[in-house]
């Protein structure tokens, strides 16, 4: 089976299909996209959790390099070889490796976080449920802005990134709220130590 598109039922009928369906009907007083941020091990999911629990959400944990495979077909993982060779051991043991894997990584993580972010306005509009995520492609910049100061990426990979961007997310409705959990260094350190990352 080939992986090519969410499979999500509609959730109105053929007349408002036809007619187009007036989502704002549906909306209530947080009918909102909501994300949050911050650095690994920053408690960014458990916050986000409690946000959705609290105020009725819908929570989506943050995007992986296997995000598609979760939500399409039978939930099967696909091979390596289908989801652009990426994996962040590969990334941890070699972010600097020659033939551009730190990029793939991260262009296939900001597609993923794309493929999320519509499913979550998918989900908003055809519910009015609003929603709360774990990152957004909003900010996916920061990452790649780092790997390239780094030395990790070249120039035209950034500039590559930066017209996907520009191209694939420009039309979306924008997070209503960014929430960004800001951890030291130190503390993160020590957290990513104890869990065993």
């Amino acid at each position: 089976r080939i992986h090519i598109s969410s499979e999500q039922n509609l959730q109105y009928g053929w007349l408002a299909y036809m007619l187009g369906d007036r989502a704002t009907k549906k909306f209530g007083e947080y009918s909102k996209v909501f994300t949050v941020e911050g650095n690994l091990s920053s408690g960014k999911g458990k916050l986000a959790q409690k946000i959705a629990e609290k105020l009725g959400m819908k929570y989506f944990p943050e995007a992986d390099i296997h995000y598609l495979d979760r939500i399409t077909g039978d939930g099967t993982l696909l091979h390596e070889k289908f989801n652009g060779f990426c994996n962040l051991e590969r990334f941890y043991r070699d972010p600097k490796c020659p033939d551009g894997h730190s990029y793939r990584l991260q262009a296939w993580l900001f597609g993923n976080r794309v493929l999320q972010y519509a499913d979550a306005l998918e989900h908003l509009l055809t519910t009015g449920q609003g929603v709360v995520m774990e990152r957004s492609p909003y900010s996916d910049f920061v990452f790649l802005d780092a790997m390239f100061k780094q030395g990790y990426i070249h120039k035209r990979c950034l500039d590559h990134y930066k017209e996907i961007k520009e191209i694939s997310i420009c039309e979306f409705l924008p997070p209503h709220l960014v929430i960004y959990i800001d951890v030291p260094v130190p503390e993160v350190q020590k957290r990513i130590q104890e869990k065993g990352e």
